[in-house]
């Protein structure tokens, strides 16, 4: 498993996430981890000072990948490295 570092530049947080394998981007995260990064980057509530799991800025980008079909929230995320590339 791989670990990542996901910041936030906006309130100059990070927080490290332990990724599981994955075909698309570095690896993914559940639903939880990216509850807890959100929290651990941005803890203020109705804040939109970045995307999923808190981040902004920084080597990482999350996207939803899988989701629940009963009631529409991401289940899954993928982490990528911006421009496809591995950082």
């Amino acid at each position: 498993m791989k670990t990542v570092t996901l910041t936030n530049d906006f309130h100059r947080t990070e927080t490290r996430v332990r990724l599981k394998p994955s075909k698309w981007g570095e690896g993914e995260i559940t639903w939880q981890q990216e509850a807890r990064a959100r929290k651990a980057l941005c803890g203020v509530d109705g804040c939109t000072c970045a995307g999923h799991a808190g981040v902004r800025g920084g080597l990482y980008v999350v996207e939803p990948d899988t989701w629940n079909w009963d009631d529409g929230t991401p289940q899954t995320f993928v982490v990528y490295a911006p421009q496809g590339g591995t950082a």
